[in-house]
């Protein structure tokens, strides 16, 4: 297998290189030359959705595979979904090239753009401005190891969409009731507000063209589980090149294209149902039907560049992931409970004022007659 790993070495004297974020070359620690990054001349390829989908089922991923590192001879050992890691001891690149693994290659990828000591700022900043969470995690919460520069798949998907939908579109009006209350000892009648709804139907057709929809095809990683990033600059994709992937892990997808393609669906509907509200207009909508028609569907895998690490706090592990290119931080965290017991005390005490004070004004009692 020695033939399917990449060692980049300088080509002026042999060093290992490693990529830094937001450089354009591979600059070498060691002589200082400056080594070009192969980036390919052809844009970044996007495939036709349907023959894709009818393609074979993925295999179930090899176990661990066991390779020697062509520049020390060391042991590396390559998880299953990881395709791309440094040497322990001297830090070269080892990519598995095997095309057996996955029945798609990545594309393109983002590189990474936060170096690791911005990002380990970032996390700092982060654990310091948490609500409710306890006052000495900032402090003591430390890294277990070092941050971990992962490179991430992701399905990317374009779409044409046009959708007819039937609903409803709901008009809000303020009405005046009067309503008894007890005022100075005295029964009134007072007018009060009340808001209600007319309804009317509506019915009519959105359309949208879906660009660059991210779904993590990662699958194994709980550190990303429930955890989206606000926005990636897809804009800036390149086409992928092995230089990008130097002092970095790589993974593979374990989620296949059918099931991406399905969470892809469920993520344009959200968007589209949005469409539909403001298309319909009014104050309120209600949507009873919808039927989308696609075409013109496309995609292509890349890899996206996140920072990962957990620290450890009052005995438990907490998983951070923080974006290789913005430096958006997302993760667990513990909660300190005293601070959320005391804040909705506080909150139970200003409404308790506040119907005192509205109670007081109107003459209404809080407490039963005897």
């Amino acid at each position: 297998m020695a033939d399917d790993l990449l060692h980049k070495p300088c080509q002026t004297c042999g060093a290992t290189l490693n990529y830094e974020p937001g450089a354009t070359t591979l600059d070498c620690p060691y002589c200082g030359s400056q080594n070009d990054i192969a980036v390919p001349a052809a844009a970044l390829a996007r495939f036709e959705l349907s023959p894709a989908l009818g393609g074979a089922s993925e295999t179930d991923l090899p176990p661990e595979r066991h390779i020697s590192c062509p520049s020390c001879g060391a042991e590396a050992i390559m998880a299953p979904q990881v395709f791309a890691r440094s040497c322990d001891f001297c830090e070269t690149v080892l990519i598995d090239q095997d095309t057996k693994l996955r029945r798609f290659a990545p594309q393109g990828l983002l590189p990474f753009g936060v170096e690791e000591g911005q990002a380990r700022e970032r996390l700092r900043r982060w654990l310091r401005s948490l609500w409710f969470a306890p006052s000495s995690l900032a402090r003591s919460a430390r890294a277990k190891q070092r941050l971990r520069g992962v490179y991430v798949p992701y399905w990317c998907f374009d779409a044409m969409t046009k959708t007819d939908y039937r609903g409803e579109r709901g008009t809000t009006h303020t009405v005046s009731r009067r309503v008894q209350v007890m005022k100075g000892g005295k029964s009134q009648w007072v007018s009060r507000s009340q808001q209600v709804t007319r309804w009317r139907p509506a019915s009519g057709q959105v359309a949208r063209r879906f660009r660059d929809l991210l779904v993590q095809a990662d699958g194994g990683l709980k550190e990303l589980e429930d955890r989206r990033f606000s926005s990636w600059d897809t804009d800036a994709l390149e086409p992928f090149a092995p230089d990008y992937l130097a002092g970095y892990e790589a993974r593979l997808y374990g989620l296949d294209l059918p099931q991406g393609w399905q969470a892809a669906l469920r993520a344009m509907e959200g968007v589209i149902r949005g469409d539909i509200r403001h298309d319909i207009g009014g104050d309120k909508q209600r949507i009873h039907t919808l039927n989308t028609h696609h075409w013109d569907e496309r995609f292509t895998l890349v890899l996206l560049p996140i920072w990962m690490s957990d620290y450890r706090f009052g005995g438990k592990d907490y998983h951070v992931v923080i974006n290789g290119r913005t430096g958006e931080v997302r993760g667990q965290r513990p909660v300190a409970w005293w601070k959320v017991v005391v804040a909705a005390l506080l909150v139970l005490g200003l409404v308790a004022a506040a119907l005192l004070i509205a109670g007081a004004s109107e003459g209404v009692s809080l407490t039963p007659p005897i």
